[in-house]
């Protein structure tokens, strides 16, 4: 497919802003106690040293509609420093609401976009529809001045911050994680067709790059190929053109290439040393994440002050942003009939584990030991269904809920590789029970409500084609009014707390992306409101893991966080054909080895029991 590569860069559409603290009318600092800048206009000036904490505030205002924050500030010699930001919700006394640390990276101008639902919480928060203040603090009390500009409020997507970054103008930054590029701060993919396969790599002792996203930018008429591999643009007055070999034309004229590019899918890629001395770049910059970054500046980046905006780059490079309609499309074009099965496995493939079963010896034992658990003889399956016989309060919700999921997913399972259908009246039984409690607990966080709904997801997945409607309706009604209408509401920020990255993330994600893709056909502007902000939530829980696979807490959140992260990663690969880019971003593929890790740069492991590890077999 031959292709003007121009046509590729992508045009971002960001709407309009609302300001939430306008530091241009003198009255915002005033009454802060803050004194605006003489020289920046539009800003604040904030001394560490005069003051530990600055509060404006806003009277209980409605901040739910609202989806990112974007500011900037000024910094005098403060590079290396952090303060906090923290919406406050509740009473001041607590200094309950929703925080987020920046840093701030070099003196100058520093920019922020905070994606307001997944703030860290602290305290007891009564909701974003209730926030009475906007308070910044800082962390040390070393000498800092910071100017701090407008704040201002996004109801869909804001700018994305490698848009104001003037290191970037100029530059061209590729990832060995991502399939698009951003060049001259536009961002485009690295094959005209949006290949997910086309990324930079290490070979030969060298780096291979993509020449084509930056003849695009750089260049005039730059069309690429793919079938013939071919690449063709206009450069300071010179028409190029290459193929697949060692020799390339300038002007008709035929010249030879010290490497021979190297093709995949049709793409051509070639050293990033040719890319620097062909465009006339002086520097290289590599980092851990797998950025390569081709500029003027030497040592365009400090890692160690700018881990945060670098890893948000790679992700830039490497997440598809897909929208909850976009992800409806792959899911109705991967599976049309909710009846043949979306999560995890089809139809066909129940069928094929269940051939296996009979003649592998591995697979067998692995049934017969299910069956022991949960089989029609077992005592899990005489007994009643949990949310029948459990009063489901406090701290007993938890556990119950868990364990009904598991048996769900347990009867489900042996339902499909039996054919027994009384293994989904089984099923049937404990989503009944569930159902008909009066609430899920979601009103008191979604965590719970997100476990029962992963649960009931996956049961009426594997098992509903043996049910009535009456009891389908049902069991579709439990899960919108407890868990997609709630999670929606938290996704938003309004209502339930919510906690960013981390385990507990990680598990609330991986249950309403359950309930949401299983819920498409029954109720699709719910889902689709789930699947519109799922992506944004996940890849803060890759972040986790980032840069080398280590995790920040014990071995017991590893797994837990691990395991729900692999069941998305499953569950949208088997609904919609792909994963979006998660499963590439930086660190998460090598989190495997842990076991070969004593210590990491994000801490170390620590563990008295042995962590259940039946999912490491996905990374294979």
């Amino acid at each position: 497919m031959k292709k003007n590569l121009r046509a590729c860069i992508e045009q971002s559409d960001f709407g309009e802003s609302t300001c939430l603290l306008d530091f241009g009318d003198p009255r915002t600092a005033d009454a802060a106690g803050l004194s605006a800048d003489p020289v920046r206009p539009r800003t604040a000036v904030w001394d560490f040293a005069s003051r530990v904490r600055v509060r404006f505030d806003l009277q209980e205002r409605d901040l739910s509609a609202f989806r990112f924050l974007t500011f900037s500030v000024w910094a005098v010699s403060g590079a290396g420093e952090t303060f906090s930001l923290r919406f406050a919700s509740g009473e001041i006394s607590t200094e309950s609401g929703y925080i987020c640390t920046l840093p701030v990276t070099h003196n100058g101008w520093n920019d922020y976009r905070i994606e307001l639902p997944f703030l860290r919480v602290q305290g007891a928060p009564v909701g974003w529809d209730r926030v009475s203040a906007v308070v910044f603090e800082r962390d040390d009390p070393e000498e800092t001045v910071l100017s701090i500009g407008n704040l201002l409020l996004w109801k869909g997507i804001a700018p994305y911050l490698y848009l104001k970054r003037p290191e970037l103008k100029g530059a061209a930054v590729f990832s060995q994680t991502g399939a698009f590029s951003i060049v001259d701060r536009k961002r485009l993919p690295n094959a005209p067709d949006g290949s997910a396969a086309v990324k930079p790599f290490e070979a030969e002792g060298k780096l291979w790059v993509p020449m084509g996203p930056v003849a695009a930018v750089m260049g005039h008429r730059a069309v690429a190929d793919n079938k013939a591999a071919t690449l063709n643009f206009i450069y300071r007055r010179k028409k190029y053109s290459f193929k697949a070999e060692a020799r390339y034309t300038v002007d008709g004229e035929e010249q030879s290439l010290p490497v021979c590019p190297k093709e995949i899918e049709g793409t051509l890629f070639f050293p990033v040393g040719f890319v620097r001395e062909f465009f006339r770049w002086r520097q290289i910059f590599t980092d851990a994440t797998g950025l390569i970054i081709l500029s003027n500046r030497k040592n365009i980046f400090d890692c160690s002050l700018e881990s945060p905006f670098l890893w948000n780059l790679c992700a830039e490079l490497t997440l598809y942003r897909p929208n909850g309609r976009g992800i409806l499309e792959d899911l109705h074009r991967r599976t049309p009939t909710a009846s043949r099965g979306r999560l995890f496995l089809t139809h066909e493939k129940w069928m094929k584990l269940r051939r296996v079963c009979k003649s592998d010896a591995f697979a067998g034992a692995w049934l017969r030991e299910l069956k022991t658990t949960f089989g029609k003889t077992s005592e899990a399956f005489a007994e009643a269904p949990v949310a029948a016989t459990t009063a489901i309060a406090g701290a007993e919700r938890d556990a119950a809920f868990r364990l009904a999921a598991e048996r769900m997913i347990s009867f489900g399972a042996l339902y499909r590789l039996t054919g027994d259908k009384r293994y989904a009246e089984r099923v049937a039984a404990e989503g009944d029970a569930l159902a008909a409690l009066p609430s899920w607990g979601a009103d008191h966080g979604i965590g719970n409500a997100a476990v029962a709904a992963l649960g009931m997801a996956i049961g009426y997945d594997w098992c509903h084609p043996t049910w009535g409607e009456t009891r389908k309706m049902k069991w579709e009604r439990a899960m919108l009014r407890f868990a997609l209408r709630p999670g929606a509401d938290a996704y938003r920020g309004k209502g339930t707390a919510w906690r960013s990255g981390g385990a507990e993330s990680a598990q609330i994600n991986a249950g309403l992306l359950a309930a949401a893709l299983v819920m498409a056909d029954a109720y699709p502007e719910t889902a689709c409101r789930i699947l519109d902000r799922a992506p944004a939530s996940i890849a803060k829980c890759f972040a986790e893991y980032a840069p080398d696979g280590g995790y920040a807490e014990g071995v017991g959140a590893w797994e837990k966080c691990t395991r729900s992260l692999v069941l998305v990663l499953a569950m949208l690969e088997s609904a919609c054909g792909k994963t979006y880019g998660l499963d590439a971003l930086p660190g998460f593929s090598e989190t495997a080895w842990f076991g070969a890790v004593a210590s990491t740069a994000n801490g170390a492991w620590q563990s008295r029991e042995m962590p259940r590890t039946s999912f490491l077999s996905w990374f294979t």
